[in-house]
């Protein structure tokens, strides 16, 4: 992270979620299953942190499409920037957003994934004064000290307390966060 830091979303990655990132979701033999992360809890604040990572807005049916311009962080190479669109609830889900086409995103391929040795793995989307990227953390490196403890502090507590997947939320400009432990 370069500039100030303004504001992250965490979400744990799952089994499921790799299976999207290689396009091998569908279960059935139509189709190609979803490409999408979920992310919830999908409320006002959420929405908020989402809109000021956002390059574009577009209304679709009465709902806001948030495009972000999101920069892989891979360890080694050059970042890339992808641009990802992040859509709203829909009535059958509505308090769940989702980051569309996750197979998209260099920085969330699954032989991105850390070792298993070090412990849960993340995704982490932060936006600082330059931009907004994109990268999987482990639980590892989030004790190593290496993480400024204002990222480090409040993912490791909700790891610990949860007993179910994570996600989360920080943003530095409002105050708002948001812990979540539910099923995916």
């Amino acid at each position: 992270m370069a500039g100030k830091l303004r504001r992250f979303v965490y979400k744990e990655v799952l089994e499921g979620d790799l299976r999207k990132a290689r396009g091998e979701s569908n279960d059935a033999r139509s189709g190609g299953g979803a490409r999408d992360l979920r992310l919830r809890p999908w409320d006002g604040h959420f929405e908020e942190i989402v809109a000021a990572m956002a390059t574009q807005v577009d209304p679709d049916k009465g709902r806001d499409r948030y495009h972000v311009d999101l920069t892989s962080v891979i360890s080694g190479e050059k970042p890339l920037v992808t641009k990802a669109v992040f859509w709203p609830p829909t009535q059958v889900r509505p308090n769940e957003g989702r980051l569309a086409n996750i197979d998209r995103v260099p920085a969330f391929a699954p032989g991105q994934m850390p070792p298993a040795a070090e412990g849960r793995a993340l995704y982490f989307i932060w936006q600082d004064e330059d931009g907004v990227y994109a990268s999987v953390i482990s639980e590892s490196s989030l004790k190593s000290g290496d993480w400024h403890k204002a990222v480090a502090e409040p993912i490791l507590r909700d790891l610990k307390l949860a007993t179910k997947t994570i996600r989360g939320y920080v943003d530095f400009e409002t105050g708002q966060a948001a812990f979540a432990h539910t099923l995916s």
